[in-house]
């Protein structure tokens, strides 16, 4: 039982990294299509 607990946790702290990297990944392209509009003016 406790073997489960650990690996849910485990599972949890994948899950979340993902969301961060995911939301990075997404300011990145944010910024990428803003500056590409500014170049284009």
């Amino acid at each position: 039982m406790a073997e489960l607990q650990k690996s849910k946790n485990k599972a949890d702290k994948i899950g979340e990294s993902n969301k961060s990297y995911r939301n990075l990944i997404k300011n990145v392209i944010d910024q990428s299509e803003i500056s590409k509009r500014c170049i284009r003016g």
